[in-house]
């Protein structure tokens, strides 16, 4: 009779569970780079195909004289201008101050151009470059109806160096505060108040002392506080929904996609067709353009990004107030009371020693 045949025993758990720990580094040695590729074209792409296309510009003159403009530039920039004509110079001054137009050309020798350095100092440049295209015997001569701020000539707080450090505290203080045991109105109403000092303290820093922002003190730290609060509240809100994951959907967010759609750096009119208007429904995008409309323009065009913070921290209000997740990933059921800080009657009760 033959020996029988020798069956291996079949591997333990432990072992093949140890096989997958050990392939998990090698998974995100793989991961990690293709992330990361992801991040840089998110920053780098929109930035280098940004272009000026219809752009609004105002040319003082009759309608043909200003059709012959249209056409010069058209030559020029091909499609980077929408030409209207303006029956003069102080019309076509209000249409920049009202934001209706990027700026304006005043035909003559020389060209005279209006820009406005405080709405992007990028299409400023552009609008220069408009009046060095058309036919001119002398350089045209440059009128900025709305300056940078004289400690921001180069407008770096406006154009994103401002708004990283607003979407970090915002990070911040929905996260601290997501980190307290305390009710879910304790928690947004310390989100509000943090919001509140984060706008006074960054106009202090910004416009009393650097003198990097025009406008009123009030209206700019008001804008601050809004746009601190629209990072910070759905933070909170993320975190109650998703405990720990609820920091990585904020920072993918507010900081991969709001900071590289915002269109701070040059102008959301110029980044490629539907990221620019993406931007400026995520908070870092609305900020930049309130920020630009309270500081220099008096408030004008403020509506739309005050409507899309506003709804940004309502949403996360509403989130912070429904979700029960904790930042250390032990949740509970939405509507389970909080045995630390839940009602008074929810609470387990411990008998007195008369009691017992």
């Amino acid at each position: 009779m033959s020996a029988p045949a020798h069956v291996p025993a079949p591997a333990p758990a432990s072992a093949e569970a140890g096989g997958r720990a050990e392939l998990r580094p090698l998974a995100l040695a793989a991961a990690i780079p293709i992330v990361v590729a992801l991040i840089l074209t998110l920053f780098v792409w929109p930035a280098l195909r940004a272009a000026p296309e219809g752009l609004d510009l105002a040319v003082v003159g009759s309608p043909s004289a200003v059709e012959d403009v249209a056409a010069s530039l058209d030559r020029a920039l091909t499609g980077a201008f929408d030409v209207t004509a303006y029956p003069d110079t102080d019309a076509a001054r209000q249409a920049v101050l009202d934001r209706d137009v990027v700026g304006a050309l005043v035909p003559g020798e020389p060209v005279t151009a209006l820009t406005a350095s405080a709405g992007s100092p990028y299409v400023a440049q552009l609008v220069q470059g408009a009046a060095r295209a058309l036919p001119a015997s002398a350089p045209p001569v440059v009128d900025d109806v709305v300056p940078l701020p004289a400690g921001d000539p180069r407008g770096v707080v406006l154009s994103g160096g401002g708004l990283l450090p607003l979407t970090i505290a915002g990070i911040a203080l929905g996260a601290v505060t997501a980190l307290q045991r305390a009710r879910a109105r304790i928690r947004v109403s310390a989100a509000v108040i943090g919001a509140a000092v984060s706008g006074l303290l960054f106009v202090t820093v910004l416009q009393t002392w650097l003198d990097a922002l025009g406008g009123s003190y009030l209206v700019n730290a008001a804008a601050i506080a809004l746009a601190v609060g629209a990072v910070a509240l759905p933070v909170l809100g993320f975190i109650a929904l998703l405990g720990q994951r609820g920091i990585g959907l904020a920072a993918l967010i507010m900081v991969i996609l709001g900071n590289s759609l915002s269109g701070a750096a040059t102008s959301p009119e110029l980044l490629p067709t539907g990221f620019g208007q993406l931007g400026q429904l995520l908070p870092a995008g609305a900020t930049a353009s309130l920020l630009r409309s309270t500081s220099g323009f008096d408030g004008t065009g403020a509506t739309g990004p005050v409507l899309v913070l506003a709804a940004w921290a309502i949403a996360g209000t509403c989130a912070a107030a429904y979700g029960r997740a904790s930042i250390g990933g032990h949740g509970r059921a939405p509507g389970t009371p909080d045995m630390a800080t839940g009602p008074a009657d929810a609470r387990p009760r411990v008998p007195s020693p008369a009691t017992r």
